[in-house]
């Protein structure tokens, strides 16, 4: 194991030093697997291998014990304080008002949804408007690995008007019509969002982040939102149970284990969040672009 951790990072030091090189000149090396990856193998390896002694093709398993596994860094789980959740929502709303010509303008629905109503990233894109009930500020999964994972999901105030307004100038529409879908309506892939209208308005908001004083936000992913509203329930007094069924979780252990760390703040608990990420700062911004020309 000694000898594949330094093989490892021989491998680093060498894309660290050709990173160093003009882009012309670099060469295309291999990415190291983490560690975390090394030990899925070996233990896929030792659970064939036990199968293979069982059936009396080996001796011993070789891959088994804890030896025999690399020390595993935890997880970063990052979400967001309440000015980053409003300053990334406003660059989104800002990134949608200057978009080209006929650009889809969901970038701000779409990081709201996410940030406000806590769903994963696939569950979003795949979200229809038969499924989202503006009037009674509800939203329904209705497909989930788990029985708690098929629920429906309380809507703040902001996000309904912000979702209602974005309905009243998308192209697709209609009931079964996907709610994030791309120009040609069709479903958007979850790296889209995450390497263009993510990173991008992280960009513009870390620039008002830093004029205005606070942090600006470092990695962040789209499960980063998700744990980011469950934080902010969490902030505005809800009870684990509300937490669970809003997140769709079954172990109140998950719950607490991941999201439990409560952002530093003192029910309708959905108009509480709208309270706390300053939706009065972000919320008005639309988009530039002629309803009637806006492709979702």
């Amino acid at each position: 194991m000694r000898s594949k951790e330094r093989e490892r990072a021989a491998l680093i030091r060498e894309r660290e030093a050709q990173q160093k090189l003009p882009a012309e000149n670099r060469e295309k090396l291999p990415r190291p697997l983490s560690n975390s990856s090394i030990n899925k193998t070996i233990r896929l390896l030792s659970t064939i291998l036990e199968q293979a002694v069982e059936y009396g093709h080996v001796e011993r398993n070789v891959a088994t014990g804890r030896k025999r596994l690399l020390k595993e860094p935890k997880p970063s789980r990052s979400y967001l304080q309440p000015p980053q959740v409003a300053a990334l929502l406003a660059a989104a709303g800002q990134l949608d008002h200057d978009a080209r010509y006929g650009d889809t303008g969901r970038r701000r629905p779409l990081l709201a949804t996410l940030a406000l109503a806590g769903l994963r990233i696939g569950k979003a894109l795949g979200l229809r408007w038969r499924d989202v009930s503006l009037g009674s500020r509800k939203l329904r999964v209705v497909s989930a690995k788990t029985e708690a994972g098929v629920r429906e999901v309380d809507i703040s105030p902001t996000l309904t008007d912000v979702l209602t307004e974005y309905r009243t100038r998308t192209r697709h529409a209609d009931p079964d019509s996907l709610v994030f879908p791309t120009s040609a309506g069709k479903r958007d892939n979850p790296s889209n969002t995450r390497n263009r209208f993510l990173a991008d308005a992280v960009e513009i908001a870390n620039v008002k982040l830093e004029e205005d004083g606070h942090e600006p936000i470092a990695h962040v992913t789209p499960h980063s939102l998700r744990r980011t509203f469950a934080s902010l329930l969490l902030a505005t007094g809800a009870d684990v149970p509300y937490v669970m069924a809003q997140l769709g979780h079954e172990d109140p252990k998950m719950t607490l284990g991941v999201y439990a760390k409560v952002i530093a703040s003192k029910t309708d608990h959905g108009a509480a969040v709208d309270g706390l990420v300053g939706a009065s700062d972000w919320a008005p911004m639309g988009t530039n672009a002629d309803p009637m020309e806006v492709d979702a």
